[in-house]
């Protein structure tokens, strides 16, 4: 099995990784094609605008609760597109997010 290190330059060369952030990346969106949808799902859909403002509602309320940089903060919420803007959210205030986990 090949060192995942080793292809780097590989996912580089071919765009899969950039230096961008994920942030990063939904923020160009929200600018290049705010209306257009970034999720579709049985419940609920959200545009690029609501995805980069929901995330950084959501950043904000961290940073507000006095929850400093490279903390953890539980995400538990329904597999959708909010759990999506939560998780964003923690990547912009500069926290990591947790799952839960079961115990048996």
């Amino acid at each position: 099995m090949r060192d995942p290190r080793d292809l780097t330059s590989t996912y580089e060369a071919e765009g899969w990784w950039s230096q961008q952030s994920l942030a990063d990346v939904i923020a160009e969106h929200a600018a290049n094609r705010p209306d257009a949808l970034a999720f579709i799902s049985d419940n609920d859909n959200m545009s690029w605008t609501q995805y980069d403002s929901y995330s950084s509602v959501i950043a904000s309320t961290i940073i507000s609760l006095g929850i400093s940089s490279g903390d953890t903060v539980a995400v538990m919420l329904a597999d959708g597109p909010l759990v999506h803007a939560a998780l964003v959210g923690t990547e912009k205030s500069g926290t990591v997010a947790v799952g839960p986990t079961q115990v048996h």
